[in-house]
């Protein structure tokens, strides 16, 4: 299963990648990561971490009835896949964590 990762320093366009990657994989899940995880760990990985359902209003703009930028341009980094396992995996790949921690959405 792949996973897309959406950050602005690497793709110019990520806002609009990501939107799109959320209309088109409703069922999705998606890992919130700083974009400054280095895999070791840290305290930071720990507590900025989580993994949502796509359709969780915290990391949707599509859902919110206000105008919202910004989720991939600021301090974050959004790793997407259609299978739980796959982005699961790749999120404790990328920050170093035993275990992501889940949002409501997802319990």
């Amino acid at each position: 299963m792949a996973v897309k990762i959406f950050r602005s320093d690497h793709q110019p366009a990520s806002e609009l990648a990501y939107r799109n990657w959320l209309r088109d994989n409703p069922d999705g899940f998606v890992v919130n990561a700083l974009k400054s995880t280095s895999g070791q760990n840290t305290k930071s990985d720990k507590r900025f971490t989580r993994i949502h359902r796509a359709k969780c209003k915290t990391i949707n703009p599509l859902l919110s009835s206000t105008e919202k930028s910004g989720f991939t341009t600021g301090r974050y980094q959004k790793l997407c896949a259609i299978n739980f396992d796959a982005v699961n995996s790749e999120a404790r790949i990328v920050t170093g964590l035993p275990t992501i921690k889940p949002c409501r959405c997802v319990k």
